[in-house]
């Protein structure tokens, strides 16, 4: 509760100063940045036998998408390529079964956590990331306080 009325307060300061915001009001907007989870799916066909060019054309598309996020305000903090899903194991409750839970034409291929303003500026950033044929999930992260 604190923290979103800390938040308020700081969107309210900073929200004026837009354009030319002084360094102590650039950290403030920084250190209020929520979290979202960019969530990549591609039917995993497409790349069972893709070529080493198709590779490598999807690692520029990603780079690229690693450099227009900060050119655009927002920060990368982390993301990763998956296995496939038939690397997969689930558990559930006491039960541990191969392979994913459910059947799918696109599979969850990698993911991005990104800082943004808000969801407006994460839908922006969400739409530079590259998807080949499949498409992204936006998700914010849930702040827990602890």
């Amino acid at each position: 509760m604190v923290r979103k009325r800390i938040r308020a307060a700081v969107e309210i300061r900073v929200l004026p100063f837009v354009g030319r915001l002084s360094d102590q009001n650039r950290q403030l907007e920084e250190e209020f940045m929520a979290k979202y989870l960019i969530l990549i799916y591609e039917p995993e066909q497409v790349w069972e036998n893709a070529s080493e060019e198709q590779w490598q054309a999807a690692m520029v598309e990603h780079e690229r998408f690693t450099q227009q996020v900060p050119e655009q305000g927002g920060k990368i903090l982390g993301g990763e390529a998956l296995q496939p899903t038939s690397t997969a194991t689930t558990v559930r409750g006491d039960m541990v079964t191969d392979g994913p839970f459910v059947e799918t034409k696109e599979a969850l291929g990698a993911y991005y956590v990104v800082e943004a303003r808000d969801l407006d500026h994460a839908i922006a950033l969400a739409k530079l990331c590259p998807a080949g044929t499949g498409g992204v999930e936006l998700r914010p992260i849930m702040e827990v306080d602890g």
